[in-house]
């Protein structure tokens, strides 16, 4: 039987935080990532975590990447380990219940400071959360399937498409993910090349000229011309 009963989802709550931070165990993400295909629950809290990253990083410039695990450590479960082999041993370590406590309190002080210096300095962001998305009327939410369910959900507003994966699946050693936008007439288009993580990008043609968008997985360094395996895809309404 899982360590995670069903029933008792301030773990799941706790892991959703430590999967938005890459911070599980190989097994406990792809428990959680079982879990997450069926739990609404869990993609709207994943989808949050995530918002917070992307806020913070929109706060450092567009250039710059919102901070990682490691950086906020430190401060939130203690201080860190002296370099070398001692510092692998305690971040590879399994993490225990207090850490993802902690890791799910770090993101919840974090981003509601960044999303009161966003709404202070640039005032609404349709493409920050799907919720914020549906409150706007120009802005458009689409999920993109794997097949066994929802992997990822695409938001585009005025020209630009942010991609929040949700359940994506582990990526292969020696591969990126790319996203496309597929017009009504033609060839894909690309988008963008990632690893991880909530992408943000201008389309390359009009929203009414899209039929949908997919997810394809490439290897990595490489500019694919079309998609070679198709992870995720979603139509257009």
């Amino acid at each position: 039987m899982s360590t995670h009963e069903h029933g008792n989802h301030e773990q799941w709550d706790e892991l959703a935080a430590g999967y938005a931070l890459d911070a599980l165990e190989p097994d406990e993400r792809e428990e959680f990532l079982d879990h997450l295909a069926t739990c609404e629950r869990c993609r709207q809290r994943v989808d949050e975590h995530l918002l917070v990253a992307a806020q913070l990083g929109s706060l450092a410039g567009d250039d710059v990447a919102p901070p990682p695990w490691s950086a906020i450590r430190a401060g939130v479960v203690g201080d860190r380990p002296a370099p070398g082999d001692a510092e692998v041993v305690v971040l590879r370590r399994r993490p225990r219940l207090p850490v993802l406590t902690a890791a799910a309190a770090a993101i919840a002080l974090l981003g509601a400071g960044a999303a009161w210096q966003l709404t202070r300095t640039t005032g609404p962001q349709p493409l920050a959360s799907v919720a914020a998305c549906r409150q706007d009327p120009g802005c458009h939410v689409i999920a993109l399937d794997s097949g066994g369910g929802s992997a990822a959900q695409m938001l585009v507003h005025d020209g630009r498409a942010a991609l929040l994966p949700t359940a994506m699946p582990a990526l292969p050693a020696g591969s990126v993910w790319a996203l496309w936008q597929l017009p009504r007439g033609g060839s894909p288009l690309l988008l963008t090349e990632f690893e991880t993580g909530r992408q943000a990008t201008p389309l390359k043609i009009g929203y009414g000229q899209t039929a949908g968008f997919a997810v394809s997985r490439e290897k990595a360094g490489t500019t694919p011309t079309a998609p070679s395996v198709v992870v995720a895809a979603g139509s257009v309404a």
